[in-house]
């Protein structure tokens, strides 16, 4: 746990946190009843009620709140340089209007996202707004192959031709996955939910880098050099009365968390801040085992 506490956060640049649920480790140890109980306990009593009323991986229902729970609480703990902040104490969030969850009086905002076996924290520091959004390796409701009419409705005319462009099936429905999550971090971005036509906003989107292997390893913390792309985004028909809180200047980057024999999982983040995000893996598994044991 040293390592954590010596750990220092670069307050400059996006930050995304990122916790896997396939960690054989972290599977096994919550599958141990006493361990996702004592686990469970970390949480306010409304997010353990939520959790137990899961009826499908109850272990990433749990794993995701305590990542979100874990990693505001250590960022409070690095941005304020306070080393006695509890890690696991409760945050009282306020909310938007249109429900998107905040952190009154703090220097940095922030958004999560999950994935099938996978939870992600944006962090931005001096800024008023940051989305992200996971695609899944396994989406039972969307289509390989019929995924374009499926949703046809919500992309523009640009993004239906990019789209179409791709010769290859498989390569095109990653590329639609590329532009759903950028769809959805740009939702998250505006906090404006299901308020917004998202055929009202488009992206121009660069190609997709491959997933990066860690450059630096420890048993809590990993940094991964993660190669991001860029998108442009075309807002001009997004309602003024969302943007004019958060600013014109707008960054979409969209990298490649995972790959494996499933769909690779895809982040994309969007935010003001013109600089490549870093990623940095967190081992919840050392963390919770270190805290009940």
């Amino acid at each position: 746990m040293q390592q954590l506490y010596d750990w220092q956060i670069d307050t400059s640049k996006d930050i995304l946190f990122t916790c896997s649920g396939h960690s054989e480790e972290l599977k096994s140890f919550l599958k141990d009843d006493y361990n996702f109980e004592s686990c469970l306990r970390l949480l306010s009593l409304s997010d353990q009620l939520k959790v137990r009323n899961v009826k499908h991986k109850r272990h990433m229902a749990l794993i995701s709140r305590l990542f979100l729970k874990f990693i505001i609480n250590l960022v409070i703990c690095k941005a304020t340089l306070e080393p006695d902040v509890e890690l696991w104490r409760e945050l009282e969030f306020g909310y938007s209007e249109h429900g998107k969850p905040i952190l009154p009086s703090k220097s940095f905002v922030f958004n999560n996202s999950n994935s099938n076996e996978m939870s992600a924290v944006a962090i931005l520091f001096n800024s008023r707004a940051i989305g992200v959004d996971l695609s899944h390796e396994e989406q039972q409701s969307i289509s390989p192959i019929d995924f374009i009419d499926q949703f046809k409705d919500m992309f523009s005319d640009g993004e239906l031709l990019q789209l179409n462009a791709i010769e290859n099936q498989e390569e095109r429905y990653i590329k639609f996955n590329q532009l759903w999550t950028l769809k959805e971090a740009f939702t998250k971005y505006l906090g404006c939910g299901l308020n917004l036509e998202i055929s009202s906003f488009s992206f121009e989107m660069s190609s997709l880098p491959e997933a990066r292997k860690p450059v630096s390893d420890s048993n809590i913390i990993t940094h991964r050099d993660a190669s991001w792309t860029k998108s442009d985004i075309d807002a001009s028909e997004v309602p003024t009365s969302l943007l004019k809180d958060l600013g014109y200047d707008i960054h979409c980057y969209s990298t490649t968390l995972r790959t494996s024999d499933k769909l690779p999982v895809l982040a994309s983040v969007i935010s003001n801040s013109p600089t490549n995000p870093i990623i940095v893996e967190i081992d919840l598994f050392q963390i919770l085992k270190n805290e009940i044991v």
